[in-house]
């Protein structure tokens, strides 16, 4: 199954410097191994709009559409688009934090609360350890039927991917690492029909974090593939 990456530097509502300064670490990350379309930072407020569009088409050639961010928010952009075309899917949500708190406007913490609401979704987690009720690292139970991957990078440990907004200790004896991300996408039985990897502040990275995201990206271009 062939990938096409978007890359969309927006960070719409960050606290700190913000998963926008992401364009040369993913760059770095990709090696130029991947077929990437890179949207301009500078796009501003429209970004995300430019986003849907660009993974609509993704999807309209038969192409397994991954976005790199930038925030959170962004996930609703492109699974509205995946939903709009294919129906319902289970979204596999990887991340320190829930993400799903009551808000009017959509925004990184609240992405899930409203795409829940309006997208015909379901949300199967792992990894969740802030201001809820921890989850393992990994699915508790296997997902049938098509899937969409959102990874927030801090769903790793702190030690492995650091430069991210609001890093949170992995718990005794649930650390997240690549080994339970793979196993968490091998709890997947369907096809994986899109996917996120946001948060990362990859600017900010140094080589060994650099490299272990583009591990992270190959096992879901490999998971993909299968």
């Amino acid at each position: 199954m062939t990938v096409r990456f978007h890359l969309a530097p927006y960070d719409a509502a960050a606290r700190t410097g913000g998963p926008a300064q992401c364009q040369s670490g993913w760059r770095s990350a990709l090696a130029g191994e991947f077929e990437c379309e890179t949207l301009a930072r500078e796009h501003g407020p429209i970004l995300p709009m430019l986003l849907a569009r660009d993974v609509g088409r993704s999807l309209d050639a038969r192409v397994v559409p991954i976005t790199l961010g930038g925030d959170h928010s962004l996930s609703y952009f492109a699974l509205r688009e995946v939903t709009s075309r294919l129906g319902p899917v289970t979204v596999v949500h990887l991340d320190a934090h829930h993400d799903a708190y009551p808000a009017a406007v959509l925004n990184h913490y609240s992405v899930f609360s409203i795409a829940s609401r309006h997208l015909p979704i379901r949300i199967a987690a792992a990894g969740y350890r802030h201001d809820c009720e921890p989850l393992p690292p990994v699915l508790l139970q296997r997902v049938s039927g098509p899937a969409y991957v959102s990874l927030d990078v801090d769903y790793f440990s702190p030690a492995l991917v650091a430069c991210v907004g609001d890093p949170i200790p992995v718990l005794p004896d649930r650390d997240c690492t690549l080994a339970t991300f793979e196993q968490t996408l091998s709890m997947i039985d369907g096809p994986i029909v899109g996917a996120d990897i946001v948060e990362w502040i990859g600017d900010d990275s140094g080589r060994q974090e650099i490299e272990f995201m583009s591990r992270v990206v190959r096992a879901l271009v490999q998971r993909i593939g299968t």
